[in-house]
Parts: C-alpha cells; structure tokens; sequence
C-alpha cells in the first residue's frame, strides 16, 4: 500500500479516519506488512503483502472469489490468453473504459476514479497511466495480488481487497466510477448498484455493465452445470471442461462473426462492434 492511500481510505464500518498501527513494513515506498486502525471505533485492518484487506468474504460470496481468484491468477500467469483478456488487448479495454463513461484522456488527468471489480488489475493500471489523481482498484478475491504487481510502479495506483458493496470510501469521493461483470455477482445487484453510486462525486460518471435479464449464454451454462452437479468440480478440472466448450461453440462464434460483417447486417453502435470483431 501506497502510504497516499490513506488520505482517501476510511474504516468501512464507521467511516472514520484510518492510522498506521505498529512498525509496518516498507520495501521501495510500498508499505507491505502491518495493520490499519479505525481512529473511531478501533476495528483493525490487515496490510498483507501489500494490499489493504477490507473484507471477510460472506458465505454466499465465497465460492464465487475464489472461481474469480483462480480466473484473474490464471490470467495473470497467461494461462487463459496471452496478450488478450475476454479477446480485448490493454489499448482495448482502455477504449472500453473511456467509451463507456463518455469521457476522454484528458478528463481522467488529475482526477479520481474507482475501478470496482479490477480483477488483475491491467485496466486499473492503463488507467493510471493517464495521469489521474489516484485510480483504486477494488476486487473481492485473490487477484489483488497479480493487480498489486501489475500497478506496483504506478504512485497513483492503489490495490484494495473489498467487497464493493461495503467500501472503505467516504461517499462522493471519486469523479468516475467504472464496473464491469462485477454487480450480477454480489446477490443484491442494485443494492450493489446504489451503495456504488453513493460514492461518486456530484457531477462524476458512473458506468456499470452486468449480465442482461434476456438470454445470456454465461448464466444459462452455469445453471445446465448446477443441475448436472458439475460446480462440485475443482476450478482445474472445471476449465478444462469450459475449455473443450469453448472450443465448441468457436464455430458458431465464426459464423456470426461472418454474417454480421455482411454491410447490411453490420451492429450500428461501438458496443455492438466491439462483440463482432
């Protein structure tokens, strides 16, 4: 943890000021091990190689950090793909991030940003390279560790292991706000939703992405796994077998990749491109 962090992290449960407790330690500016400490009402937080923990998972949420925790690993050690994450490049998911709140390089500089759900943290980063006043990037699992590498040489990154409906934030502390895939995870997405919004700074943007009601081929695999009992796999053996899948259904991708691209039949907005490509 950046110790410039603190001037924005806040006890989760109380909202009061965080101090440093016993003697951290601190290697290349980076405060790596020791404890954060409510002035208020004394709740300690541990600093563990290098992240602030903010969040006991809850039961309900537990398998699912630990599925992301393996995702977010297994990207980060190339794993999945190799320059690409979901089929984006880092200039991609950077494009996406600008597109979807409406807003250009120029406005992130100097300003204060959220990224809830950062996953490994490669978009949190690129965002900082833009030059804003601090970008926090927030995820429920293990993948704070990668995203903490990833950002390590940015001083105005910092890396939070949190729940994001339960942030160490002070509401209307940030100017943009920016979660995808994230709020259809939490079990009360649009409580998710205005517990998010509460942070974001009057005027500020929010831009969230979740699953829609309509079909959607990620939950409707998930619930054909849950009826066969196979989300008693290990997350091994599970991708292995989402691996075979997805080379399955790559055909059909192909062939609608193929008929969309006719002119006539081309998607007419930046999202609809960007899922044709």
């Amino acid at each position: 943890m950046k110790p410039a962090a603190l001037d924005f992290l806040v006890c989760c449960d109380c909202g009061s000021p965080l101090g440093l407790r016993c003697d951290p330690l601190v290697a290349n500016a980076e405060v790596l091990e020791a404890e954060l400490v409510c002035a208020t009402c004394r709740r300690a937080f541990l600093i563990s190689k290098g992240v602030p923990r903010f969040s006991i998972v809850p039961e309900q949420l537990q398998s699912i950090a630990a599925s992301f925790g393996f995702e977010w690993t297994g990207h980060a050690g190339n794993v999945f793909e190799k320059d690409t994450v979901f089929g984006r490049t880092r200039e991609e998911e950077l494009e996406w991030f600008l597109k979807g709140l409406d807003i250009s390089p120029v406005q992130v500089a100097g300003s204060l940003v959220l990224d809830a759900g950062c996953g490994r943290g490669r978009l949190t980063s690129s965002i900082g390279a833009l030059a804003p006043k601090g970008v926090f990037g927030v995820d429920i699992s293990d993948a704070v560790l990668p995203a903490f590498t990833e950002s390590v040489d940015l001083q105005n990154v910092h890396i939070v292991q949190g729940d994001v409906s339960h942030l160490p934030f002070l509401p209307g502390t940030f100017d943009y706000i920016y979660s995808s895939g994230v709020l259809h995870h939490t079990g009360d997405a649009r409580a998710a939703f205005s517990r998010l919004a509460k942070l974001l700074h009057p005027g500020g943007k929010m831009f969230v992405w979740v699953y829609a009601k309509r079909f959607n081929p990620f939950r409707f695999v998930k619930s054909v796994f849950d009826v066969l009992g196979l989300h008693g796999l290990s997350h091994r053996r599970l991708f292995e077998l989402c691996r075979l899948l997805a080379s399955l259904s790559l055909f059909g991708l192909r062939a609608y990749q193929i008929v969309r691209a006719i002119p006539p039949l081309r998607p007419r907005t930046f999202w609809g491109r960007n899922s044709v490509r």
